[in-house]
């Protein structure tokens, strides 16, 4: 974490707000990506959805939040 320590504070939040982009982008990518390879029964897709979205919100409440909140107050305290 040595960048934190020499970057202004307004660039730290950039950079806290692109991670925050590449998760939404990544969980976006691999959704549909699995989407493509399931059979076309509408069904299927739809389960499919219900769950990937029940387990992203999950992942993201339990363990990206967190850890986004956890990196915002290692910039803070480096840079206050």
């Amino acid at each position: 974490m040595i960048f934190v320590r020499i970057l202004p504070k307004n660039k730290t939040k950039l950079i806290k707000k692109i991670i925050q982009i590449n998760f939404l982008i990544l969980f976006l990518f691999f959704y549909l990506g699995l989407l493509k390879t399931l059979p076309s029964q509408l069904i299927v897709k739809f389960a499919f959805t219900l769950i990937y979205f029940w387990f992203t919100i999950g992942i993201n409440a339990n363990f990206v939040m967190p850890l986004i909140k956890f990196l915002g107050e290692i910039i803070d305290n480096r840079n206050s």
